[in-house]
């Protein structure tokens, strides 16, 4: 009998613990559930991202290896033969401005296209800031990597998959706020994370201006995304330094780079102004003050940069440059080929991007939302620098890559407000985005075919004339124009627009042993097929001649 109450207590304890055992355990199992997903979702994001990226390279092999080409090419060339003749020349001749002189000499007559000589005998290409140029060779040069063509490439795709990464961190940060459902959040965030970012990597335009073609406006993506965002953040009342100060530093940043930085600059400002003055919301009114700031960085960078090339090569000189290339780059009548340029460009982004703006708009989805009103000025203003330089944005396609930013932010507002359906859309729309732009890359790649026989041709006869015993010592001339490529095929300084008989006279001042006289024919802009190099002596009598092998092939 004493027995019984024990075994009775036992037995109901024993009872007792298995449901909390298993409670206990499912607890446990949700927890580590949770914990997984939110490690896993991530996770399968960037891996999705990362797989991207290294599918685009893939797909760009036979640009980096230069065996085709792209419109604005020639970028990467004068990029190149810029840093070599940074590196080569002393300061005191370039003052770190982009220099496109490997030898200078005061006196320097190796005239190069639009650019001004300092006193040093450096030729300065005035129309971009130094700091497109000084950055890559120095981010190479910290690798102890050598600045060629595929490396700058390489850098250049990198710098594409952090302005990706960018792009789908702040399109997840804008979903999270507009997205209703609290269960949905957190998955529908990581899909439009790896969306958005997916479809900018796969751009015609990010495909060829993050990758071979390097020019400053690929590092400026960085500053417009990443200053766009925290300008968000601070539409959105998080007063925080990290937001503050990445979007002074973006702005300080952008103009230093290329000029649409201004453009921006007044766009966030304008944006800020607005909010303050006009809409008077309570959560930005410690931001006032804002606009000031954001007038002082600009007018830091600006006037710092200006009085940088002031000092080189004069007052006078520099404002006629300056003047000279905003009227040559500027309104031009053909209001048709822009247009078409962004279709090349972005292909099915436009459309999607376009109806994306339509579903806003008739749904009134921006009511009673000013930070997202504010946000699409802001990201959408640098587009006034495409409609004031409209030559350069047409000849160049990296001057239009900033588009892409506006029209994946209208696909991301568009489909978080309408939930799980329009995440589902957003998802088939990155499909037909990446599916259009990579047609239209591999459609427009194939213009650019005869480059790749050209530079094969053109290397095999340089290589015959660096055997000839005086090519080292001789003075170079080219029957045309010289931009860098051909600079950076025979590593020198190369007179351009020149006859045989009028180098002979330079020959002789220099007391040069030969001439060499370079007969080339454009492909492309400023991308020279070479007809035949001449040895001649330095009255001017031919010596040796070099032709290109029609057999050769990249």
């Amino acid at each position: 009998m004493s027995d019984s109450p024990c075994r009775v207590v036992l037995s109901h304890k024993r009872s007792c613990a298995v449901p909390a055992a298993k409670a206990v355990r499912a607890v446990w199992i949700r927890a580590g559930g949770a914990v997984v997903t939110r490690v896993a979702r991530p996770g399968l994001a960037l891996l999705a991202v990362g797989l991207a990226f290294a599918l685009s390279l893939l797909l760009r092999a036979d640009f980096f290896l230069e065996h085709g080409g792209a419109q604005g090419l020639e970028a990467t060339y004068h990029t190149l033969w810029t840093i070599e003749a940074l590196e080569a020349s002393p300061p005191s001749a370039h003052h770190f401005l982009p220099t496109v002189t490997l030898d200078p000499a005061p006196g320097n007559p190796v005239r190069w296209g639009s650019t001004v000589p300092t006193s040093g005998g450096s030729y300065i290409y005035t129309s971009f800031p130094p700091l497109g140029f000084l950055a890559p060779m120095y981010g190479l040069e910290s690798l102890s990597l050598k600045v060629t063509f595929l490396n700058l490439a390489l850098f250049n795709a990198l710098v594409g998959l952090g302005a990706a990464l960018g792009i789908g961190g702040f399109m997840r940060a804008v979903a999270l706020r507009e997205i209703r459902n609290p269960a949905e959040r957190e998955r529908a965030g990581w899909l439009i994370f790896a969306a958005m970012a997916i479809s900018y990597l796969c751009l015609r335009e990010s495909l060829v201006s993050h990758g071979a073609v390097y020019w400053p406006h690929s590092l400026s993506q960085l500053c417009l995304v990443f200053g766009s965002w925290a300008a968000f953040r601070l539409l959105c009342g998080q007063r925080d330094p990290v937001s503050l100060g990445g979007l002074l530093v973006a702005c300080a940043l952008y103009p230093l780079l290329e000029w649409t930085g201004y453009v921006f600059n007044v766009g966030v400002a304008l944006a800020f102004a607005i909010d303050g003055l006009v809409l008077r919301r309570k959560a930005l009114r410690p931001a006032l003050g804002l606009p000031f700031a954001l007038a002082g960085v600009t007018l830091l960078a600006g006037g710092g940069t200006l009085l940088h090339y002031v000092l080189a090569i004069g007052a006078p000189e520099m404002m006629r440059a300056l003047a000279h290339r905003a009227v040559d780059r500027s309104l031009r009548p053909d209001a048709v080929a822009l247009p078409l340029g962004y279709l090349v460009s972005f292909a099915g982004l436009l459309l999607t991007g376009l109806a994306a703006a339509l579903t806003i708009r008739r749904n009134a989805l921006l009511r009673g939302r000013p930070e997202l009103l504010l946000l699409f000025l802001l990201v959408t203003f640098p587009m006034v620098e495409n409609l004031v330089m409209m030559q350069h944005a047409t000849q160049f396609s990296f001057d239009r890559l900033k588009l892409a930013l506006p029209l994946l932010l209208a696909m991301t507002v568009a489909a978080a407000a309408h939930g799980r359906t329009g995440v589902r859309a957003l998802v088939a729309g990155a499909g037909f985005v990446v599916v259009t732009n990579v047609a239209t890359f591999e459609l427009d790649a194939g213009r650019y075919d005869a480059w790749g026989t050209a530079v094969a041709r053109n290397g095999e006869v340089i290589g015959r004339f660096r055997r000839d015993p005086l090519a080292g010592c001789s003075l170079m001339g080219a029957s045309g124009a010289v931009r860098g490529y051909l600079n950076m095929a025979f590593h020198r300084d190369i007179f351009e627009f020149v006859s045989a008989d009028g180098l002979a006279g330079e020959a002789e001042r220099r007391d040069s042993c030969a001439l060499a006289y370079v007969t080339i024919d454009p492909v492309f802009p400023d991308l020279p097929r070479i007809a035949s190099i001449e040895i001649l002596d330095r009255a001017g009598h031919p010596l040796r001649r070099y032709e290109p092998e029609p057999e050769v092939r990249p």
